[in-house]
């Protein structure tokens, strides 16, 4: 048993017995009042001396009242100390319920964030795509084959994003996700579309679980919702990052190109990766501000 818990029993103990006993100490005094009227009855006859005789205890009965009166302050003053421990105790449990709250929202949130991220692992594995020559393409090879074929096609096209030196960067967004399409409709819908929603959400789902703030570089929520989406960016391959790429540029990825630079969803690519070493697609990352 703890000291604070020994105290406490005892205060309990006293207060108990205070409370059990009163009538005691009311008879007391009542008996001892009773015993001064017959004392003095019987020894002092004369009134003028009964009286003269009462005149004495008059600084007792001053000296009994500022101690009644010393008691009361003390009294209050300890119940002053009470108070406060009873609210310095209260609030420790509210800073105690605060922490418990922040750890069970961090356990509900990393529940459902690592579900959805295995959810959206399995979804990769268990596609598949048969081609008419007898081929078959399983999850991130859908992926890197289509890119492949994406950027060629955008390579053959880039001619057309240019004003002389200048990258018509309105025309490009305004037709990637066209030139996406036109490359393998059948991929994009089936496969491409619903791989950018998954991987989209999940990034979507830190943002919106950790209200952080990238101008603020000591912000705990900043490093914890970048902790998190640094779990989903190291599983990027670099054609998943070039997809992303591709798809941030887009009219309809205004808010997930924001989570490309607060996250710096595209870390994984390095220098030299395919394509980025050409410099049409160096002005594409200029231009939209997305280097990592």
């Amino acid at each position: 048993m703890s000291d604070n818990k020994r105290t406490e029993n005892k205060k309990e103990n006293f207060f108990l017995d205070v409370r059990r006993s009163w009538w005691v100490y009311l008879l007391f005094v009542v008996f001892a009042w009773a015993m001064s009227w017959i004392i003095t009855d019987f020894f002092i006859h004369e009134s003028t001396v009964r009286g003269t005789f009462g005149d004495k205890f008059g600084a007792v009965n001053a000296l009994f009242s500022g101690l009644a009166f010393a008691g009361v302050i003390i009294t209050i003053l300890l119940q002053r100390e009470e108070l406060k421990a009873t609210q310095d105790e209260v609030r420790a449990q509210t800073k105690e319920f605060e922490l418990q709250n922040k750890t069970l929202a961090l356990q509900r949130f990393e529940h459902s964030f690592f579900s959805m991220l295995s959810q959206h692992n399995e979804f990769i594995s268990r596609f598949r795509v048969h081609y008419i020559n007898g081929n078959t393409i399983i999850g991130k090879d859908i992926i890197k084959n289509f890119i492949d074929r994406t950027y060629a096609r955008i390579n053959s096209q880039k001619s057309s994003y240019f004003d002389g030196e200048n990258f018509l960067k309105k025309d490009f967004s305004s037709n990637v996700l066209e030139i996406m399409r036109i490359t393998d409709l059948k991929e994009y819908e089936g496969f491409i579309l619903p791989y950018i929603k998954s991987i989209c959400s999940l990034y979507f789902y830190i943002r919106k679980e950790f209200a952080y703030s990238v101008a603020d570089d000591g912000d705990e929520k900043y490093r914890s919702a970048l902790f998190y989406s640094n779990l989903v960016t190291i599983q990027l391959s670099e054609s998943e990052s070039l997809l992303l790429l591709l798809y941030a540029v887009s009219p309809a990825a205004a808010d997930f190109r924001r989570l490309v630079c607060d996250f710096e969803i595209l870390q994984g690519l390095p220098d030299n990766a395919p394509y980025l070493e050409n410099g049409f697609f160096c002005d594409i990352c200029n231009a939209y501000d997305l280097w990592w």
